[in-house]
């Protein structure tokens, strides 16, 4: 049996990592991410997780107004991506490097190639 994904990242230094990775990007374009990675492990059908609404109307604006709900608005979207890691097979060192990659200033989501691949397949 294959170790998952989110097993190989399973290092404090690496989760800090990936978490300060998360957190420089800007609020809005986090949560972009996120709905990105959850279209990742969407069915065909569109079926599968979505940020709360809550999250765009709350967590982000209060991530704009102070430190605390920058960290806090990170903190939540660290977890629903290591959630989706854990249960529904979203590849997390994939979403490492392309967290790395889109720090550097690169505009290649994983989740691009991912929905790309599932709309070509329906």
């Amino acid at each position: 049996m294959p170790t998952p994904s989110y097993l190989c990242l399973d290092t404090v230094d690496d989760r800090k990592a990936i978490w300060h990775l998360i957190h420089r990007l800007p609020p809005a374009r986090r949560l972009a991410y996120l709905e990105r990675c959850c279209l990742a492990v969407s069915d065909k059908h569109g079926n599968g997780p979505r940020p709360t609404p809550d999250m765009r109307t709350k967590a982000v604006p209060d991530a704009l107004r102070c430190e605390r709900g920058n960290e806090r608005l990170t903190n939540m979207i660290f977890a629903d991506l290591l959630g989706m890691a854990c249960n529904l097979h979203l590849d997390f060192a994939a979403v490492a490097l392309d967290l790395e990659r889109i720090a550097r200033g690169h505009v290649v989501p994983l989740a691009e190639a991912a929905l790309r691949e599932a709309l070509s397949r329906s």
